[in-house]
C-alpha cells in the first residue's frame, strides 16, 4: 500500500534517530516494510491489511504533530515531545488492542 506524506515530513524522518526508534518499537508487534521515496510517496507491506493500516494511521498522526510543530518554528522532528508522547500513546493503544484480542481469542 502506497501514501503521499509532505515531503518535509519524509526528510525528517530521514534525519531523525527518533522515527528508527518509533517503527523498531512497532516491529516488536508485527512484521512490516516500510520504503520511503525522496517524492514523498511511503510504501507500507504488513502481514495483514489491518496491521498496515494501523501503521498508515499511525504515521498519519505523527506526520501532522512534526508538520505542525514545524509551522510554529520547531525543527525538532521526531525528537519533539508531543511527538515523543504521541508515539507512546500508539504504543498503548496498539498494546491494548493486542491484549483485548487475546483475551477473546481464550474463550
Amino acid at each position: 500500500m502506497v501514501k503521499d506524506y509532505p515531503i518535509v515530513f519524509c526528510r525528517f524522518y530521514l534525519i531523525s534517530a527518533e522515527s528508527e526508534k518509533f517503527f523498531k518499537k512497532l516491529g516488536e508487534f508485527m512484521r512490516f516494510d516500510i520504503y520511503l521515496g525522496f517524492n514523498g510517496k511511503v510504501w507500507i507491506s504488513a502481514e495483514t491489511v489491518a496491521h498496515t493500516i494501523f501503521i498508515f494511521n499511525s504515521l498519519d498522526r505523527v506526520s501532522s504533530l512534526i508538520i505542525e510543530n514545524l509551522e510554529q518554528g520547531d525543527q525538532s522532528g521526531f525528537d519533539s515531545q508531543n511527538v515523543k508522547d504521541e508515539i507512546d500513546k500508539i504504543m498503548k493503544e496498539f498494546q491494548k488492542k493486542v491484549k483485548s484480542k487475546s483475551k477473546k481469542a481464550q474463550f
